[in-house]
């Protein structure tokens, strides 16, 4: 009976908590980061845009919003709230990269800790570099043609942020309460092996 509960208790602490193959969740993290990076560097391709290209982009999603959904309103009405909008989207997006790229990075002493704490760890990671980044990205568009950096988008930023990492904590704390049940049933169930 000992000897199965080590043998389990040994294979969770090998896999940071979690159950998983370390070579899975090392690919899972290269391929997140990826395209985190992806993402980075999107939004500043899409910052490094001219007014005029901005505008038009922003302008044509309005347009297709309102012929796609009747509103009462012109494309021109909606334009400043899709711009908005795309803001708190990109960087929610950005955030929950982020979030994961950090909660499943392998290396250091992030990985010895609890799950529960590298929840935490990775929320806050993810929200101060993207509020960062965002601060930055606005401070680029100084020097775009026809562009200018705005604190009141650093803010939408940041709580687009906010609701991506809210959101994957909730999502991680599921997947985390899901495979310690697993693993505490695989648990009991070689205990009863044993004594039988």
């Amino acid at each position: 009976m000992m000897k199965g509960a080590k043998c389990t208790t040994s294979m969770i602490k090998s896999n940071g908590d979690t159950g998983l193959d370390k070579r899975y969740i090392r690919i899972w993290n290269i391929i997140l980061i990826i395209c985190t990076v992806y993402w980075a560097t999107l939004i500043f391709s899409m910052s490094a845009q001219n007014s005029g290209d901005s505008s038009s982009l922003s302008l044509a999603v309005s347009k297709f919003i309102v012929k796609t959904f009747k509103f009462g309103w012109s494309a021109e009405d909606i334009e400043y709230f899709v711009r908005k909008l795309a803001h708190i989207a990109e960087y929610a997006i950005f955030a929950i990269l982020l979030t994961l790229s950090a909660y499943t990075f392998r290396y250091g002493r992030l990985m010895q800790v609890k799950s529960v704490m590298r929840r935490r760890y990775s929320v806050c990671f993810a929200w101060v570099v993207a509020t960062i980044y965002s601060a930055t990205d606005e401070f680029h568009q100084l020097f775009v043609d026809g562009r200018s950096g705005r604190v009141t988008d650093v803010f939408f930023d940041s709580f687009g942020a906010i609701c991506g990492v809210i959101f994957t904590f909730f999502i991680l704390y599921l997947v985390s309460q899901k495979r310690e049940r697993a693993a505490l049933l695989k648990k009991n169930g070689e205990e009863d092996s044993d004594i039988l």
